[in-house]
């Protein structure tokens, strides 16, 4: 395994540091996402491939997406993707691209919750329009 590959796994486990100012949530949550713990129960927690940190129009990129469906802190993942402004990288299988577009809602007053929830909503009512 190169260099490269190791790197970037080792970002998803780095402490994120400053949200954004413009999100609106609890300190509570921030408290939360800022920690590790979250971060290990993930399914990509042990994924050595780096694939969540390549081109988003990759096979590996797709594959990873995947993973991040039926993870059990999807949730958590996009959130701090989105509190802390993560510019790189699948979170909550999300690409950079479809998480500014969450992020433009943000600084209109919605609050993080209500956000992630509708993106993860409607991500879900997709996944099944396309198995009909």
């Amino acid at each position: 395994m190169n260099d490269n590959v190791v790197q970037s796994h080792r970002v998803a486990f780095r402490s994120f540091g400053i949200p954004l100012a413009h999100v609106r949530t609890t300190a509570a949550a921030i408290k939360e996402l800022d920690g590790i713990r979250w971060r290990l129960r993930g399914r990509c927690s042990s994924d050595k491939s780096g694939a969540w940190f390549k081109d988003p129009r990759t096979p590996a990129a797709r594959t990873a997406r995947s993973v991040c469906a039926s993870c059990p802190v999807r949730a958590r993942c996009l959130s701090a993707a989105l509190l802390y402004g993560e510019g790189y990288g699948i979170w909550g299988g999300l690409d950079p691209e479809q998480r500014a577009a969450l992020d433009r809602r943000l600084p209109r007053g919605e609050t993080l919750r209500a956000v992630v929830t509708s993106a993860l909503a409607l991500r879900v009512m997709r996944d099944l329009d396309e198995a009909v």
